[in-house]
């Protein structure tokens, strides 16, 4: 299974595959990702395995023994193209959970604050942009439930059902949750953090993990209480 983790890698080593012109070996993407070597090296094992990478022996492009040949891996077609299909099993999961727990907050009244604090830590855990991507705007969806919204709600959907830019709809969505959070100052710094975060987190996702928070929030604003995520009445 393409997981969260394997996924990520796909997409920093087509980045490196990119920058360095030419396969990768494991310590730079190691260094590139934060974690060991010997991770990095059985992830990429794993991959090759499955089909969505090829190990080549060859120089290093950049290397300062250029005559040394060394194990590098490279993305077949199948693992470019599972680049091209975003989130996969991993993130129908991830997404419905996070509708879960929001629709969990609403019915037990709790506030965007208390999920913020339940959310810090898994967060921390995530490596995968759209994942924390995800995790900021469940947060945002969540605090639009402490203002008065309801009417802004349904129009705000319907804009966002008919927007053929996951870009525009998305930052729309963020400057609606700014301007009715500075009605409520006290909520302003912790939230307003986040907001400045996604705005920075936007402009480095792909088109395809962008339509996928896209269609995220459109299931978050369409939550009812007590119904199952996509069910309304």
């Amino acid at each position: 299974m393409l997981t969260r983790r394997r996924l990520e890698c796909l997409r920093v080593l087509e980045e490196l595959q990119r920058q360095r012109g030419g396969p990768v070996h494991y310590s730079v993407l190691a260094q590139e990702m934060g974690i060991s070597r010997w991770t990095a090296y059985d992830l990429l094992r794993e991959l090759e395995k499955s089909g969505y990478l090829e190990a080549v022996y060859a120089a290093a492009p950049g290397s300062r023994t250029p005559g040394r040949k060394q194990l590098l891996h490279r993305l077949t077609p199948k693992g470019q193209s599972a680049l091209r299909r975003p989130g996969g099993e991993e993130w129908q999961i991830l997404k419905n959970r996070l509708l879960t727990r929001i629709r969990e907050a609403r019915d037990k009244g709790r506030t965007a604050k208390q999920l913020l604090a339940e959310f810090s830590k898994e967060l921390a855990k995530e490596t995968s942009k759209l994942a924390r991507s995800a995790y900021k705007l469940a947060l945002l969806i969540a605090s639009l439930d402490e203002v008065e919204f309801k009417r802004g709600r349904k129009l705000l959907s319907r804009y966002l059902d008919r927007s053929s830019l996951p870009e525009q709809g998305l930052n729309l969505f963020a400057g609606v949750v700014l301007a009715n959070l500075t009605r409520q100052a006290e909520k302003l710094p912790a939230m307003g953090e986040y907001l400045r975060r996604w705005w920075e987190a936007v402009p480095k996702l792909s088109p395809g993990e962008l339509r996928c928070l896209l269609d995220f929030l459109r299931e978050g604003l369409a939550l009812e209480k007590g119904l199952p995520s996509g069910t309304r009445s």
